[in-house]
């Protein structure tokens, strides 16, 4: 009876602990008093503000080197070894200087005479000169002494063949004082009036020579020099 009593006391126990594990219920919390307040307001969580973005800074000599490395090297190329053609030199549009003439082959008072006149003809004024001084300085002597041989002056003008033939005689005083002339003249031209006067006055000196113009009569330089001396007021 006694282990009856024990077991029927253990069911119970075992029941009541079952009990007690269902039926027992946690503390309740506590209430809390809530105030009604208006919708809840979202906390916006703030964004956080964008950093600028570091542009990197390349320095020149970075950029200098990073050009060098990426762009090739031209290599000048050689300059030519051949000599370039040189232009045609303009031609000058001056008149070109007429050809000097020829000394005379034959020192003649009448050879340089001649060549005295067609280079004072040229415009050749310097060579007349040479030409004519140097008849002068050759045949001067011959020419005072033909001059002092001669009583009277040999006519001008237009004349016979006899009468042509004796003026011709005296080449050496014709062709000094034609010589003097052209000496004259060539100053005079080229605006040396001081030197055109004295070989003038030199003409001067010789007033029986004679100069045949080949229209066919003879004038007198010493009377041409003079008439030139008068025009340019001596």
């Amino acid at each position: 009876m006694t282990r009856m009593v024990m077991r029927f006391v253990g069911m119970m126990l075992i029941a009541m602990a079952a009990l007690a594990g269902c039926g027992e219920a946690e503390p309740a919390a506590p209430e809390v008093e809530t105030t009604p307040s208006a919708s809840p307001v979202e906390t916006a969580t703030p964004s956080p503000t964008p950093l600028p973005t570091a542009t990197p800074t390349v320095t020149p000599a970075a950029t200098s080197t990073a050009a060098a490395t990426t762009t090739p090297t031209l290599t000048p190329s050689p300059a030519p070894t051949s000599t370039p053609t040189a232009e045609p030199t303009a031609t000058p549009t001056s008149t070109p200087t007429p050809e000097l003439l020829p000394s005379p082959t034959v020192l003649s008072s009448e050879g340089l005479v001649g060549a005295a006149w067609d280079a004072l003809g040229r415009g050749q004024n310097d060579r007349a000169i040479e030409l004519a001084e140097q008849c002068v300085r050759l045949f001067e002597g011959q020419a005072l002494a033909q001059q002092q041989a001669l009583a009277a002056a040999p006519p001008l003008g237009a004349v016979d063949a006899a009468t042509k033939q004796a003026i011709l005689q005296n080449w050496a005083l014709n062709d000094v004082a034609t010589a003097y002339f052209i000496i004259g003249q060539a100053h005079e031209r080229a605006v040396r009036t001081a030197d055109a006067r004295v070989a003038y006055g030199s003409a001067l000196l010789l007033p029986y020579a004679r100069t045949w113009d080949n229209a066919g009569w003879f004038w007198s330089p010493a009377v041409s020099a003079a008439e030139r001396l008068l025009a340019l007021g001596q």
